[in-house]
Formats: C-alpha cells, sequence, structure tokens
C-alpha cells in the first residue's frame, strides 16, 4: 500500500534559499506487519541465506549478561534488494544487502551502546537458499525488544534538511526567526524545524541524522578515519507526538501515534548504523540514542 507524507507547511529553500544546499533525499521504508518472504525487501522476515554459509553468531562482550563473552546467534533484522532501494551503495555485482544484529546491548562499539550489527552484500542470482532455518537467538532474559516482527516496506522518497548543528550560524539564527515568526512555543508545531521542516522520523535509508538525545557525534571511520555516511536507519514508533503533523502519512491520519510501533521492538530511540565511503570492507559504526 502507498503511504504518502504530508508535504510541509512551508517550503524551506523557497524562504531561505541557502538551505536548498543543504538539501538531501532520504527513503522512508514505511514498514508494515505482514508477510513477507526470502525474495523481497523487508524488516523482520525470513532471509535469502546463502546454503552451507554458517550462520553468523557473536563473541563480543556483551553487557547484563552471565557470561559476557558467550557466542550468541545473531538476529535477522532486515533486508534490502536493489530493485526497491538502488540509493543503497550496492558494491558492483551485488544487489542485495542484509542487515543481521546481536541483540544484547554492546559497550564497545566505538563509544556507542547497543546491539553489535553485521553487514552482508550479495548477489541474489547466486545464491542457493538454504532450507534450514535460523538458530534461535541465545539468552535475552526475556527481553525480545530487538527482535524485529516481520513487516513489509512501502518506500517513499522524500527531501530532508540536516540537524541544527550542521547548518552554518547565520541559517540557524533565521531558522529560530522562523519559528518565533509563526508561534513554534506556542504549539504551532507544523512550523517546528526540528520535528516538521528538516528530518523525517521513522525507519529510512541515507538522509540526515537527528541528534534529538545527544549532541552531533563525529562518525569517522575505525580503520581509516573518513567521515561515515548514514546507510540506514532502524527505529521502533514511525512518528510520536512532536512529529506526528508532518510524518504520519496522509493514508494513516486515524491511526493513533501511540500505537504505530509496526516492528514491535523498543529501541529507545533509533540505532542509526554508518559505513565507510571509502570501502565498504571497513568496519561499520552503530549510534544509538
Amino acid at each position: 500500500m502507498t503511504r504518502t507524507t504530508r508535504p510541509p507547511a512551508l517550503d524551506l529553500a523557497a524562504r531561505f534559499p541557502a538551505i536548498a544546499a543543504y538539501a538531501r533525499t532520504t527513503v522512508r521504508l514505511h514498514p508494515r506487519r505482514g508477510n513477507p518472504t526470502a525474495q523481497d525487501s523487508h524488516l523482520g522476515g525470513p532471509l535469502l541465506w546463502p546454503a552451507g554459509e554458517p550462520w553468523p553468531s557473536c563473541g563480543r562482550p556483551k553487557a547484563f549478561h552471565p557470561n559476557p563473552q558467550q557466542p550468541e546467534a545473531t538476529v535477522g533484522v532486515g533486508q534490502f534488494y536493489a530493485r526497491d532501494l538502488p540509493e543503497l551503495p550496492f558494491p558492483p555485482g551485488t544487489d542485495l544487502l542484509q542487515v543481521l544484529w546481536c541483540p544484547h546491548t554492546h559497550e564497545d562499539l566505538q563509544g556507542s551502546i547497543g546491539p553489535y550489527v553485521q553487514l552482508f552484500w550479495r548477489d541474489s542470482d547466486s545464491i542457493t537458499p538454504t532450507t534450514e532455518p535460523p538458530p534461535e537467538p541465545g539468552m535475552l532474559d526475556g527481553d525480545d525488544s530487538r527482535l524485529p516482527l516481520p513487516c513489509v516496506l512501502n518506500p517513499e522518497r522524500v527531501r530532508e534538511y540536516p540537524w541544527y548543528e550542521e547548518l552554518p550560524a547565520e541559517l540557524v539564527q533565521a531558522l529560530d526567526g522562523l519559528e518565533a515568526e509563526f508561534g513554534v512555543a506556542a504549539g504551532n508545531d507544523q512550523y517546528s524545524y526540528q520535528y516538521s521542516l528538516s528530518i523525517a522520523s521513522g525507519s529510512k535509508v541515507g538522509g540526515w541524522v537527528a541528534w534529538s538525545v545527544t549532541d552531533q557525534i563525529p562518525q569517522p571511520c575505525p580503520e581509516c578515519a573518513s567521515p561515515m555516511d548514514h546507510l540506514l536507519t532502524i527505529d521502533d514508533y514511525e512518528w510520536d507526538g512532536g512529529s506526528l503533523p508532518r510524518w504520519r502519512p496522509i493514508e494513516e491520519d486515524l491511526v493513533d501515534h501511540l500505537a504505530d510501533r509496526p516492528t514491535g521492538m523498543d529501541l529507545h530511540d533509533a540505532v542509526r548504523i554508518f559505513v565507510c565511503p571509502v570501502s565498504l570492507d571497513h568496519p561499520v559504526r552503530v549510534d544509538c540514542q
């Protein structure tokens, strides 16, 4: 089903031409509960896993675990085909990205805390799929908050503008004046730069990152120190009370915003995955807020 983001209340580039240079296109994934197959792009569904290839495990130190370095099976978070999401940086000869993570909390993620993420870039035509089911995740102590339920995707391209800290001071001052002019402080949130005019909420590919919990955190490549690119955000809620007026799809105007947690996960905000523009073989970075 089509999901359509409501147009912004104001065309920022028309009002402030200098901000046009900072525009990016992001792909809102709009995951919704469904029954995807291994031949589909999805979150939480079955992966097109090659026969004979061992399912990955994680032996990295885990917090709140009775045996912190005990290897545990990872979880298939999602997969994305180039035919649906050509914006992903597929290496030559590949057309499938698979994302897995260890759902335990890790404290060694380059300064962040969260799941340990692994990426697999594949040529789907060369895969003979396994008939074996993936292993069950290890000891979770009843916490399944990072195990996504199966969701189909409804990709939509929208324009975004960056977080305040990534704009020059004169633009930030102009945006503050805009919010004062339209009474954002009095509750007119459709003109709020943070919630309505800049960064899309929910799970998405590419685009800008919202640093709403922390200040902006640099993301240098652990191997070559190059500034890393935002690859993917996996979010739990698709919108919240502040972002609802803009980012809840038009087709879902009657949906209670508190009920819109399609993957069933509780991430406390989102998991943001970054990759190195120099080489996708370099380690990924993860930011959890």
